[in-house]
């Protein structure tokens, strides 16, 4: 899981499976609902979410049977960030909501659930609930202790100020972040790395240059396809698309949105799969090609409207009055349902 080689995470994905097919039932319990957790984390990066789901689950049941709190929240967590991975925003709340009670009673700490939970709120767009939960976690985590929780929380508001269009605050706290990231240990390293790289390519598209938002996404690429992390390498593609219309380069730009469409598609989260149509249908009508970017715009529509019917009244309201997602719905001239 370290990350560091090409083939490091496809080898712990199947010594992973490798442990599970000759772990004799019954037996090392408190190892198995730690190799449980760390097989799911691993699943999950690669965007394995199914798979993800019944080990985060498996993980909860020997987690109570050697009573681990920690396993049990961790476990928990995990799956419910799964379950968002699918599309499925409202099972995982409920999750998050139950497991927010469980640490209270057993007096856990409460960051890592804060973590996982803000991506949630982030892709409904609740932007303030998502910095809430953030800025929590960073305030309970002390720049001491152990680092993963606070350099998360660091990147998810990095983030949540991009979302909201806070541009010139999210250049200004990226140097320090960036920095942070050479001091994290273990896989830490670079899912951080990875996030913060396609941020910084972000941020260069909207306030620096489009050969520095190449030359970014060209780098957060290379990062997320080395750790299989699909879902960064999608949104870094997007970026790159981008730029690289920008600098005139229409063929390469069209294949990297179209690769970025496909590769959201294998990831099957709604969320994800109408972003990257949207950038496409956004580039496609910029480059003069109004067929392609109505389709593109079309299906990014059916797939906002598909997911606002899973969500609760007022999540769904809210999303649709966001920004990015009202301008799909408005293009393709139609009204989502709630």
């Amino acid at each position: 899981m370290r990350g560091k080689e090409e083939d490091d995470i496809d080898q712990a994905l199947e010594l992973g499976d490798r442990a599970l097919d000759l772990w004799v039932p019954g037996t090392r319990p408190l190892d198995l609902r730690q190799h449980l957790h760390l097989h799911a984390d691993a699943l999950y990066w690669a965007g394995r979410y199914e798979r993800s789901i019944g080990l985060s689950q498996r993980t909860r049941a020997v987690a109570s049977d050697v009573h681990s709190a920690e396993s049990l929240l961790r476990g928990g967590g995990l799956e419910a960030l799964a379950l968002a991975g699918l599309g499925r925003h409202e099972e995982a709340i409920v999750i998050f909501d139950e497991l927010f009670e469980i640490a209270r009673e057993l007096g856990q700490p409460r960051q890592v659930l804060l973590n996982y939970s803000a991506l949630i709120y982030r892709e409904l767009r609740d932007l303030d609930e998502a910095r809430n939960r953030s800025e929590e976690a960073l305030s309970l985590s002390p720049a001491g202790g152990f680092g993963m929780p606070r350099q998360f929380a660091g990147s998810d508001l990095l983030l949540t100020r991009m979302l909201a269009g806070n541009i010139g605050e999210a250049q200004a706290s990226w140097p320090a972040l960036w920095e942070g990231a050479a001091e994290a240990t273990a896989w830490t390293t670079w899912l951080i790395a990875g996030r913060l790289a396609c941020s910084k390519a972000e941020i260069a598209l909207h306030a620096e240059s489009p050969e520095s938002a190449a030359e970014w996404a060209e780098r957060a690429i290379q990062i997320a396809r080395r750790t299989k992390r699909r879902k960064y390498e999608a949104r870094s593609l997007e970026i790159l698309g981008q730029a690289l219309a920008e600098l005139g380069r229409r063929d390469e730009a069209l294949q990297a949105l179209r690769s970025a469409v496909v590769l959201a598609d294998e990831l099957v989260g709604p969320p994800a799969r109408w972003q990257a149509r949207a950038v496409l249908g956004k580039v496609s009508y910029e480059l003069g090609d109004d067929e392609a970017a109505a389709a593109a715009y079309g299906e990014a529509g059916d797939l906002v409207e598909g997911f606002v019917a899973t969500l609760a009244p007022e999540r769904a309201a809210q999303l649709l009055a966001a920004p990015d997602v009202d301008e799909i719905v408005s293009l393709v001239g139609r009204r989502a349902v709630g």
